[in-house]
C-alpha cells in the first residue's frame, strides 16, 4: 500500500510503500508505466475488498432483521423495549 510517493522527473515515482499483511515497508524509485500499472492493479484490489465488505455488511443486516423479526413473532420484545426511560 503506498504511503507516500512524489514525482522525480518526467518519467519516474520515487514511493514508500507498506506492506498490509506484515507491516514491513519499501522505498523505491519506479518508471512512470510501472506505478501506473501498481496503480491500477491496487485500484481493482480496492474495488474486490469494497464489493466483498458491502456482501458482508448486507449479509449481516439481513441475519439481524431476521432475528429481530424472529424476536417480535415470539413476543420476545415490543415497542415499550425500544421508549425513552
Amino acid at each position: 500500500m503506498p504511503v507516500w510517493w512524489e514525482s522525480v522527473g518526467e518519467d519516474r515515482w520515487h514511493m514508500l510503500l507498506r506492506c498490509g499483511a506484515c507491516d514491513t515497508y519499501r522505498e523505491l524509485t519506479a518508471r512512470d508505466d510501472v506505478a501506473r500499472a501498481y496503480e491500477r492493479d491496487l485500484g481493482h484490489g480496492l474495488r474486490e475488498i469494497r464489493a466483498r465488505l458491502e456482501k458482508m455488511d448486507r449479509d449481516r443486516m439481513a441475519d439481524q432483521t431476521a432475528a429481530f423479526v424472529a424476536a417480535l413473532q415470539r413476543d420476545l420484545i415490543d415497542a415499550g423495549d425500544f421508549a425513552g426511560r
